[in-house]
């Protein structure tokens, strides 16, 4: 996994300079915003760290970017910075999805301690993310047979009654079972019907 960036967007320039250098004292690397539409214009969509997001700005206010980007704008974790008066709005951010909130003026303990937590989250989403994605490409690249018997297989079905199914002989579905737990990586059938019904898979169909 890439090093993760925490995104700050705030329109008020002393309070992006103290959150940077609080962050990079920590060892964080930062990106600074002034309002929501700048952001939105520099931003890639595959980053990995957390965004700290000014819930009232001029124009786009940070509650209005998370609404409209729900459920993330970049995929990561979004810590709301609010005034004291905003605390309702911050809120009501929570509600439509950020992860945390900070209240201004920021402590800086407070700050790298939700950043962290932040930034754990993001990494497990991240890994979860590319299982997924490497668990479904497996999937993916089996043969059509291979598909067909694993799904009989995954509703139960013995060796010997997916044969009579699928018409084929209980060796040549036992060669198959093994090439999809060679192909799928998977230590136990049980552990793959898991898996496919985690995923949505076809293989999990009655």
């Amino acid at each position: 996994m890439i090093e993760p960036t925490i995104y700050i967007v705030d329109d008020d320039h002393t309070v992006r300079t103290a959150l940077t250098r609080t962050l990079e004292s920590a060892a964080y690397s930062t990106r600074g915003f002034s309002s929501a539409e700048a952001f939105l214009d520099g931003f890639k969509s595959d980053v990995h760290g957390c965004l700290l997001l000014d819930v009232q700005m001029p124009g786009m206010t940070g509650l209005e970017l998370l609404q409209k980007h729900t459920p993330s704008p970049v995929g990561c974790p979004i810590i709301m910075v609010t005034a004291h008066g905003d605390v309702p709005l911050a809120v009501e951010a929570i509600k439509a999805g950020a992860f945390d909130m900070v209240e201004k003026p920021v402590r800086s303990e407070e700050l790298i301690r939700k950043v962290e937590a932040a930034v754990d989250l993001d990494a497990k989403q991240y890994r979860e993310r590319r299982m997924a994605q490497e668990f479904i490409s497996r999937y993916n690249g089996l043969t059509p047979r291979q598909t067909e018997v694993l799904e009989q297989l995954a509703r139960g079905l013995t060796n010997k009654e997916v044969g009579l199914v699928l018409d084929i002989s209980d060796r040549t579905v036992e060669v198959h079972r093994g090439k999809i737990m060679e192909r799928m990586q998977a230590d136990s059938m049980v552990d793959l019907v898991r898996q496919l019904t985690t995923y949505g898979l076809a293989g999990t169909r009655s």
